[in-house]
């Protein structure tokens, strides 16, 4: 990498998990990534390989702010229903405060796992969940360009 373009390095992410338009919480971290399946096929006397499928899997962490998400998870599972909900990231440039560069919306996603309660005294609450999305609900509507 030429010097003098560390200034360029993407920080100060924030993410947002939303549910039907209503922020329910605050990320602090957030990894998502989108994996091939594939299938062998054979091309004359190669084997090659061809996508069939795609999925979709992250792993958040937010701090625990207040508790109406797990609790609508909670009821939802317990009436047999599977609660989908929408991922908003925002990458804000850390040069020019609140301008964003780069957004991603993560839709049809969905929690295995909602820790229903975590504590300790004298420390800030935060968890990490894994989520799992279809890739074709992801939208990219600005990217960072060269």
């Amino acid at each position: 990498m030429a010097r003098g373009f560390v200034k360029h390095i993407l920080s100060g992410a924030m993410g947002i998990v939303e549910i039907n338009g209503v922020e329910w919480f605050e990320c602090t971290s957030i990894n998502a990534s989108v994996t091939a399946n594939r299938a062998q096929i054979q091309d004359g006397m190669d084997i090659d390989t061809k996508v069939v499928s795609a999925t979709g899997e992250g792993e958040l962490t937010q701090n625990h702010v207040y508790s109406r998400g797990r609790a609508e998870f909670l009821r939802a599972w317990n009436q047999g229903k599977d609660l989908r909900v929408s991922i908003r990231v925002r990458i804000d440039d850390p040069d020019a405060y609140g301008k964003q560069i780069e957004s991603t919306v993560i839709g049809n996603a969905w929690f295995d796992t909602v820790q229903l309660t975590s504590w300790a005294r004298g420390e800030a609450g935060s968890q990490t969940v894994k989520f799992g999305f279809t890739p074709s609900s992801v939208d990219m509507p600005e990217t960072v360009d060269a």
